[in-house]
């Protein structure tokens, strides 16, 4: 026989549903966003010359040089590891520590002071905060 319930059923309202899922969806979905303007970013780059090979000897010019090519890449793993953060993955947080850490340190390097270097760097402080 089935036990009788005496408690009444509690549906869950929109803001409990909305309340789970702070601050993971939050997060996931600023750091596709970063991801976004990085592609954005590498796209309108016009790369370089591949004539001119000389400049890849030099430390200084060849990661600038490099420019679109990262910046499509570190995008598109910044919007892989968001959808891993909306799911809760726990590796997805170190992974987008890992990758903001590394897109910040590309983007400041190629002296690119717009949004796709400061959106990451206040994602990382937010990832941080709210570990």
């Amino acid at each position: 026989m089935t036990p009788v319930r005496t408690e009444p059923l509690v549906q869950s309202s929109w803001s409990d549903r909305l309340w789970r899922l702070w601050p993971q969806l939050p997060l996931a979905a600023a750091t596709m966003l970063g991801g976004a303007l990085n592609i954005i970013a590498g796209l309108r780059d016009d790369g370089f010359p591949s004539s001119e090979l000389e400049p890849l000897l030099h430390f200084d010019t060849s990661l600038p040089m490099l420019g679109s090519g990262s910046q499509l890449f570190l995008g598109v793993l910044l919007i892989i590891v968001g959808i891993g953060l909306a799911r809760r993955l726990a590796v997805a947080w170190s992974f987008a520590l890992l990758l903001l850490v590394i897109t910040i340190g590309v983007n400041l390097v190629q002296e690119r002071w717009e949004a796709s270097l400061f959106l990451p760097g206040a994602m990382l402080i937010l990832l941080l905060a709210l570990r």
